[in-house]
This record gives structure tokens, sequence and C-alpha cells, in this order.
């Protein structure tokens, strides 16, 4: 994301007028977990967050959730698709999910509410010209689905 030629503003494709300029806009709707892209039933997989370069005063933080596979021996395949990540663990339930990240799927923008402080993380962890692959337990792992059990112990592992 990049800040409006007319006015300089950081803001979202959905935000603009037909004429360039930037106009408030309300926030995406929620991400909720019927959007999670289920993981395969095969053992392996696990989501990351692709967290999407942006300069450092851009207030909004965009991300896709991605599948990632792994080999037999728990390592990144060879696949072109895979991204080497890092992990970022973070607390669950203490904080209240107050601020949002938005999340991009099929062409839309979602809103995906996290603790303040989660959303400032990823600010400072964010690339300014490229992107960034987290695993980041709060956003990867659908919450409210018990079948995150997959991920969480194919995880355990390492």
């Amino acid at each position: 994301m990049s800040p409006c030629q007319a006015c300089g503003h950081y803001t979202t494709s959905e935000t603009h007028t037909d004429d360039g300029h930037a106009r408030k806009s309300k926030k995406p709707p929620k991400y909720t977990s019927k959007i999670y892209q289920p993981l395969p039933e095969s053992r392996g997989y696990i989501r990351l967050l692709n967290v999407i370069g942006s300069d450092s005063e851009n207030p909004f933080v965009e991300c896709e959730l991605i599948l990632q596979k792994f080999d037999k021996e728990g390592g990144v395949t060879d696949d072109p698709n895979t991204h080497p990540y890092e992990a970022l663990s973070w607390c669950w339930g203490l904080a209240k999910a107050k601020s949002h990240i938005i999340i991009r799927k099929d062409g839309k923008s979602y809103a995906k509410f996290v603790s303040p402080d989660l959303v400032a993380a990823l600010k400072t962890l964010r690339y300014p010209n490229q992107n960034r692959y987290l695993w980041v337990d709060a956003v990867c792992i659908n919450q409210k689905n018990v079948s995150c059990s997959r991920s969480c112990s194919f995880l355990s592992k390492f």
C-alpha cells in the first residue's frame, strides 16, 4: 500500500473515489472463523501470515493468510510457493481485540481483530519494500476451530 497520489494519506484501494482522492470509509467486514481456509486433511500444513511490505508511516497492516507445506522431516519443501518464515508467539485471550489488521482474501479485504500490541508488533516487524512471512499463533491458528490441533501438534515437533 502506498500513499494516495492526490492527498498523501494511506488508504486501502476501497477508500478512493473515482477522481483518485482518499475518502473516509468503514472498516472492512470482520474476518471470521468461516473465512479461514481449512488446512488440508494430510499432515504437514500450517497457515502463515504474509505481512505486505509497507512504509512505516502507513497506519494499516495488510496481510494475507497462506498455506505452507512441509516435507516429511519438517523442513520447508522445494515448492516455489513455500517461504522461509519466522515465528511470533502472541498471548491469547488476555488483551481485548480492539485493533485490527487487514487480511486480503480472494480480492476482498477483511478486518481481523487483534490486540493493539500485536498490531504495533506487526508494524514494527514489517519490511518497507518486501513481504515478510510470519507464523503468528493468534492469527494463523483458527482459535474458534478445534481442528487447529493438527497445526499445533505439527509445530510441537520443533
